[in-house]
């Protein structure tokens, strides 16, 4: 089967098996303590979505054993003022009216009903200014861009549309779907969820990509001294509606798709069926619990097919 699919995420537990002879036994338990969890993340909508919870012992249910937080008080901060506070949305799903400013720095402030407190700070970042390269052509295989003055980290991914349609200006549905490779020559790329062969090895016989696989997206670490950097995106770039999307981020979310990938990672390795057991923390920058508040903000460009 393509790996060019909408990525599946799972852990392939029955690998483990193929262990079965180690000496020691592996001690499964691990350390709970029940903990509210916060998932914040400001996009360039005009309605944020907040989501409380309580976090739940490894193994369980994601469906039968959710615990919502509802009745809770959120307040967004934006530069020390006050711009809203979030609407109970029922099952622990809250929403506020506001776009976010770009630049500028966020705090968001939660009561629980039982009096817990818990807080986050993040700021939301500029679009970065990456765009198609008018200098070179490339192919369907691989496309180039150009990136300007960009001195923190961002990430590239590639989407599928099924629909003909054109979105003006640029952005992404529900129904685009996440390509599972993507490959990248930029010289400031970070390797770390690279999945070792090259592009195209196991979909086009003996037809090689240029680049390394990497596992859906690409993390782009510019350094301060560069300046215009040309670099090619390697993808299926000939169906009839491709997206590439540029998210700039704030460093709090920067971190927590970082540990999160990694930990997927380490969950599907296939090379080593015991590397999940080895698996990093997922970033949380919530104070008083678990989770994420942070921000991104997207550059998203058409591709079009070459004939």
């Amino acid at each position: 089967m393509s790996r060019f699919i909408l990525l599946k995420m799972g852990v392939a537990v029955a690998a483990f098996w193929a262990t079965a002879a180690c000496i020691k036994d592996i001690d499964w338990e691990t350390d709970y303590q029940k903990q509210p969890v916060v998932n914040c993340v400001l996009s360039p909508d005009e309605v944020q979505t907040l989501r409380l919870s309580y976090n739940n012992v490894a193994g369980s249910n994601i469906f039968r054993d959710f615990q919502p937080i509802e009745h809770a008080t959120a307040t967004l901060w934006c530069n020390g003022a006050a711009v809203g506070t979030f609407k109970d949305n029922r099952y622990g799903r809250y929403r506020l009216e506001y776009r976010p400013v770009p630049g500028a720095f966020y705090r968001l402030e939660v009561r629980l009903e039982d009096g817990t407190e818990l807080s986050a700070e993040t700021s939301f970042p500029k679009t970065v200014s990456v765009n198609l390269d008018p200098d070179r052509k490339g192919d369907n295989f691989c496309r180039f861009f150009i990136q300007e003055d960009v001195r923190d980290p961002y990430w590239i991914f590639h989407l599928n549309r099924d629909e003909d349609i054109l979105y003006f200006p640029p952005s992404v549905t529900g129904d685009d779907h996440l390509v599972t490779i993507i490959g990248t020559d930029h010289p400031d790329r970070d390797d770390f969820n690279t999945t070792g062969p090259l592009m195209f090895s196991d979909v086009m016989g003996s037809t090689k990509g240029k680049t390394l696989e990497h596992l859906a997206y690409l993390r782009i670490v510019p350094k301060s001294d560069k300046g215009p950097v040309s670099f090619c995106v390697e993808g299926l770039m000939n169906p009839m509606r491709v997206l590439i999307v540029v998210r700039s981020v704030s460093p709090e979310y920067d971190s927590y798709l970082k540990s999160a990938l990694e930990k997927m990672h380490a969950h599907i390795s296939s090379e080593d069926p015991t590397s999940w057991l080895e698996e990093v923390d997922t970033y949380s920058n919530i104070e008083g619990g678990l989770g994420i508040f942070g921000a991104w903000a997207d550059r998203v460009l058409y591709i079009s097919p070459i004939p």
